[in-house]
C-alpha cells in the first residue's frame, strides 16, 4: 500500500506539476505572442528606418550629385567672371585710347574752328570793306549821274585830308537840295 500510496502521491504531483507547467506553458505562449508583437513592431520600425535610411542615402546622392554640379558652376563662373575681368581691363584701355584719339581731334578740331573764324573774320572785314566801298561808288555815281555833282570828300580811303564831318542826314539833305536846285534851273 504504502507502494500504491507512494506512487498515488507521485501521480498527484505528476499531474499537479504538468498542469502547472500547462500554465506556465500558456503564460510563456502569451508573453511570447507579446514577444512577436514587439518583434514584428520593431522589424517593422527597422525597416520604416532602413527605408528612410535609404532615401537619406538617395537624398544625399542627390545632393553629392547637386554639389558637384555646383562645384563645377562655380568653376564655370570663376572662369567667366575672370574672362569678363579681362574684357573690362580691354574696354577701359580701348577707352582710354579713344579719350586720346578724341582730344586729339578735339584740339585739331578747335584749332581749325579757330582757322576758320579767323578767316571769316577776315571775309567779313573785306566783305564790310567792299560794300562800303560799293555804296560809296553807288552815292558817288548817283551824285554824278542824277545830280551833275562830284563831292572829292566821300572819297575817304583815298583821300583822308578831306575828309567831311557831315553826317548821313546833312549829306542826304544837301542832296535833296541840289536835286530841287536843278529841277528849278530847267
Amino acid at each position: 500500500m504504502s507502494v500504491n500510496g507512494g506512487w498515488g502521491l507521485s501521480v498527484g504531483r505528476i499531474t499537479s506539476a504538468v498542469r502547472e507547467l500547462e500554465s506556465q506553458k500558456s503564460e510563456i505562449a502569451a508573453e511570447c505572442a507579446a514577444l512577436e508583437s514587439k518583434v514584428r513592431i520593431r522589424k517593422d520600425a527597422l525597416m520604416k528606418v532602413e527605408e528612410a535610411l535609404k532615401n537619406v542615402n538617395g537624398n544625399l546622392g542627390e545632393l553629392q550629385a547637386a554639389e558637384s554640379y555646383m562645384t563645377t558652376e562655380a568653376q564655370s563662373l570663376r572662369a567667366r567672371c575672370e574672362e569678363l575681368r579681362r574684357d573690362e581691363a580691354r574696354l577701359k584701355q580701348g577707352l582710354r585710347k579713344l579719350d586720346e584719339q578724341d582730344r586729339e581731334h578735339q584740339d585739331s578740331f578747335f584749332g581749325k574752328i579757330q582757322e576758320i573764324n579767323a578767316h571769316l573774320a577776315e571775309c567779313n572785314a573785306t566783305y564790310n570793306r567792299l560794300h562800303v566801298q560799293k555804296q560809296r561808288q553807288n552815292l558817288d555815281f548817283l551824285l554824278r549821274e542824277k545830280f551833275g555833282l562830284c563831292i572829292p570828300s566821300v572819297h575817304r580811303d583815298h583821300n583822308p585830308e578831306q575828309q567831311t564831318t557831315l553826317t548821313k542826314d546833312e549829306l542826304f539833305q544837301q542832296c535833296i537840295d541840289l536835286a530841287s536846285k536843278r529841277e528849278q534851273s530847267k
